[in-house]
Formats: C-alpha cells, structure tokens, sequence
C-alpha cells in the first residue's frame, strides 16, 4: 500500500495508524466530527482497520472494531483485511479476524487474482496456511488459481511442504491442475526433490505421464533438476513397472 506525501493530511486516522502513534488516534476516535473517518477510504480503497491489519498492530485493530470500523469492506483491488493479514504474516490477526465471523475468506485481488491462502502460500507462512485451512474448512476456496495460474497444493508440493500437502488432499484441493507452465503439483514437487510429497500425489492419483511446457515428465524433470536419487518409492516403482 504506497504512501503518498498528502495522505497525512487527508488520511489523518490512516497515517495515524500506520505509524501507531496512540495520543493522535485517541484524539480522533473521541472527536464526533470525526467519526466518518472511521469507514474512509483512501485513494486505494483502503480503511484504517485495514491498514492495521497490514502493520500487524492487533490492538488497533481491536480498538477500531469496538468503534464500530467493518472488518469486511475490500479495497479498490479486491483485498481485505484478511488478505492483508496473510501477505504480511500476521497470525494473531488472522485469528482475530476469524473469531470475529470475517466472511470475505475468498475474496481475491483483481490485479493478481490471488486470496488470502494464495497469498499466505505464495509468503510462505504456513502457519497461516495451516490456520486458514483448520478454521475455514468449510467455506476455503483451496483451488483458486493465482495469475500464474498456481493453487495452494501447488505452491505445498514446490516448497515440500507435507502437513500442508496431506490437509489439501483431504480438503480435495485438484491434484491435476496445471499453471501457465503447464507444471503440476507432481512435476513441481520432483523439481524440489520432495519425495515424500511426490508418494503422497502419486497415492491420490496423480498422473506421473503429465509433462510441462518443456515436454518433461516427473522422472525427466527430477533428472535435470538434479534431483533424480530423491525420486520417491512410489515414482521408482511406475518406472520400473514401465520398463517391464
């Protein structure tokens, strides 16, 4: 969210916020005439409880609910509190905003298309991640495709991350899909050498014949990666079946 040389002026609870300076945010919160400051946006879309929650100040955020600041308004670009949260990696005010019936989990910004999980993942704070997934399981959109085209199993299985990769199956998040690249959550976890990644896609049926842009394979690209010696069990044993 850029800072513009004016907005102290005509954002005075914004940059009040953004710099936690407390004598100046009591000041305005206990002016009546400035109650609609409360709900302005700014020239991103942006309100002051969002602008919290991008600094990570919790208590502010706190103390602008309680003022009455809704904590599921979107901005210009299609992000809200939540998305806000998760990009900078703040889990106490993802938790905050969860247990406070936050109900935009999905919404996406319209430049990258991408959501809070997308953005949790892309950060990679998988503690939020994990968090998003625990607490949201019934509504979490886990297949949305960022502008690359990349899902959160995706970005799991690149990065190895198991825990995350065996909630995401369950959650049946698509094993098939493919990004810009035309890499899958397979091809992207033989690429990183995550083995055990690799056995637990190979096990919800993911196809080891799908090839990237390239024209590779899962054994192929894990050759080129370098990563040949940490093809999993289950992977050896499709090419030794193939051989046969």
């Amino acid at each position: 969210m850029e800072i513009e040389n004016h907005d102290i002026e005509v954002y005075p609870l914004h940059q009040a916020v953004r710099n936690k300076s407390i004598n100046s945010i009591s000041f305005m919160l206990n002016d009546p005439d400035l109650e609609p400051e409360l709900e302005r946006q700014d020239q991103h879309g942006a309100t002051p409880i969002m602008v919290a929650c991008e600094h990570g100040h919790l208590d502010l955020c706190q103390v602008l609910a309680d003022k009455g600041c809704d904590i599921n308004l979107v901005d210009k670009a299609g992000k809200t509190c939540l998305w806000w949260a998760a990009d900078k990696g703040h889990l106490d005010i993802v938790k905050w905003l969860i247990a406070k019936s936050f109900n935009q989990v999905n919404a996406i910004d319209s430049k990258f298309s991408e959501s809070a999980l997308n953005r949790a993942c892309i950060n990679e704070n998988w503690d939020i991640v994990k968090y998003l997934l625990r607490s949201c399981r019934k509504n979490i959109n886990v297949n949305n495709p960022d502008f690359d085209g990349m899902t959160a199993l995706m970005y799991a299985a690149e990065n190895g991350i198991v825990s995350v990769v065996e909630k995401l199956i369950k959650m049946n998040a698509d094993i098939h899909v493919k990004d810009q690249d035309k890499e899958t959550a397979i091809l992207l976890a033989s690429s990183h050498g995550h083995p055990k990644v690799m056995d637990m896609l190979v096990k919800a049926g993911a196809n080891l014949n799908d090839t990237c842009k390239y024209g590779e394979c899962v054994v192929q690209r894990a050759h080129r990666s370098g990563n040949a010696e940490r093809l999993s069990d289950a992977v050896q044993k499709h090419v030794l079946n193939t051989n046969l």
